[in-house]
C-alpha cells in the first residue's frame, strides 16, 4: 500500500509572495499548482503558517480562490491526533515548504520524495548495503546529487552535478541528474 506524503506549507513568502506581512500579494502559482496536483494524487496538505483570527481566515480564502483547499490549518491530520492518541504542537508532515527552508532552489518545481524512491538503486558493491540519495544547492543554475551507502562504515558514493541549460533548475533536470547518478551507481555493481 502506497502511504500518503503529508506536506505543511507556510503561507506568507510561500504560497503569498507579498513582500510585507500581513499583506496579500501575488500568489506562488508554481508551488500551489504542485499542492493541488498532490492533493488530486491522494497527499495530505496542511497549511502551517503563524498567522491567527482574521488573518488566518484571510490566508485560507485566499488559497481556496486559487483553488488550494487544506486537510488541515495549523492543526496535525485527525488520523495523525487519533493513531499517536494526542495533539502536539509541531505540526507532522515528510515535508515542509516554507521562505526559510534551506533546500528549495527558486525557480524549481518541488520533488517528492515519492519520486525519488522510485528510481531504483542497486545495493552498495562494496558492502551489500542500500544506499540512499540527497542533493544540496550550489547556486541557482547547479546543484549536487549524492548517492551513498547507508553503511556508515563504506565510502562507496557518487556524486553528480547537475547543470540547468535554462537560467534555473527545473523538475526534469533535477529528476534527469538524480537517475543519471542512479545509473552510475547500478553500473558499479
Amino acid at each position: 500500500m502506497d502511504y500518503p506524503e503529508i506536506y505543511a506549507v507556510d503561507f506568507d513568502k510561500t504560497l503569498n509572495l507579498a513582500d510585507t506581512y500581513p499583506e496579500l500579494g501575488e500568489p506562488n502559482m508554481e508551488l500551489i499548482e504542485f499542492l493541488k496536483k498532490r492533493r488530486a494524487a491522494g497527499d495530505k496538505i496542511i497549511l502551517w503558517t503563524c498567522r491567527e483570527g482574521e488573518l488566518l481566515k484571510e490566508a485560507v480564502k485566499y488559497c481556496n480562490d486559487y483553488g488550494l483547499f487544506f486537510h488541515a490549518v495549523n492543526d496535525n491530520l485527525p488520523e495523525n491526533i487519533e493513531y499517536y492518541g494526542n495533539n502536539c504542537r509541531k505540526v507532522w508532515a515528510h515535508h515542509y515548504i516554507d521562505d526559510r527552508n534551506m533546500m528549495r532552489i527558486p525557480g524549481v518545481d518541488y520533488v517528492s520524495e515519492r519520486e525519488i524512491r522510485q528510481i531504483k538503486l542497486k545495493p552498495c558493491p562494496l558492502c551489500g548495503t542500500l544506499p540512499y540519495t540527497w542533493a544540496e544547492r550550489v547556486d541557482d543554475e547547479r546543484m549536487k546529487t549524492y548517492i551513498q551507502c547507508n553503511n556508515s562504515d563504506c565510502k562507496a558514493t557518487v556524486v553528480r552535478v547537475i547543470e540547468t541549460k535554462r537560467g534555473l533548475l527545473n523538475f526534469e533536470e533535477i529528476i534527469g541528474g538524480i537517475k543519471e547518478a542512479a545509473n552510475t551507481w547500478n553500473r558499479r555493481v
